[in-house]
């Protein structure tokens, strides 16, 4: 973050500050202006930060080629199915399940992920990364090879197993 830039505009945002209030479930509701000048919606992503005694939200989009408001209601909750999906994959993949292939060709479409990326979000693909992450817990895992024959001579067990 650039200091500079926040201070110099400091007064500008100020003005245009809206209040809300922390409920009961440690939760916040962000003004309709807020949420409409940002685009976001439910299930958006938002990194919260403390600087100087204020908090900062920043959201996460998942770049996108068509904004949440052109889209018909139903491709929106196809969008936030697909959206949802991935958060689950990039914070706890064990508990996560992938894309289905519709889902992915659909992802492509509207930008969301990219085509030459989009086999990484599928099921197909995140059963394996969920078999190794399962292996990385358990201390299953092979020593660094100090050499290229060390390392040839380790694949080559993993072959025979």
């Amino acid at each position: 973050m650039r200091s500079g830039t926040l201070v110099q505009s400091h007064e500008s945002w100020f003005e245009k500050m809206t209040t809300t209030r922390l409920n009961p479930n440690h939760q916040i509701t962000l003004p309709k202006s807020v949420r409409e000048q940002m685009n976001l919606g439910v299930g958006d992503v938002l990194d919260a930060v403390v600087v100087d005694g204020q908090i900062i939200l920043t959201p996460k989009h998942i770049t996108s080629k068509t904004s949440r408001k052109s889209l018909p209601r139903d491709e929106q909750k196809i969008r936030l199915r697909i959206q949802t999906k991935i958060e689950k994959i990039k914070t706890d993949i064990l508990r996560s399940r992938g894309l289905t292939s519709k889902e992915a060709d659909w992802a492509v479409k509207k930008g969301l992920v990219s085509k030459d990326q989009c086999y990484f979000w599928t099921e197909e693909w995140q059963k394996h990364e969920r078999k190794a992450q399962r292996d990385i817990e358990s201390g299953r895992l092979s020593p660094p090879a100090q050499t290229a024959a060390e390392l040839r001579k380790q694949l080559d067990g993993l072959k025979r197993k």
